[in-house]
């Protein structure tokens, strides 16, 4: 029997949360602005930022595209 987790990617919660909140900042948006334009609600892109979650797929496609970032970069 195969081990799962060696064939299900690692992420870097913080990381990705970090990477967020300063494209954000950059961009001039609050959290409030960034989720009006990503039709979520700012407590999720809080929980995104604080490493409390991380974003579902079409979402990250939606801020890569938004900041102009590749999803590997997120």
């Amino acid at each position: 029997m195969s081990d799962m987790s060696e064939k299900t990617p690692r992420y870097d919660v913080s990381r990705i949360g970090d990477n967020i909140a300063s494209m954000r900042r950059n961009a001039g948006l609050t959290q409030e602005g960034l989720a009006f334009q990503l039709g979520i609600s700012a407590q999720a892109v809080s929980k995104w930022e604080s490493g409390a979650s991380i974003p579902e797929l079409d979402k990250i496609l939606q801020l890569g595209e938004l900041f102009g970032v590749s999803t590997d970069f997120l």
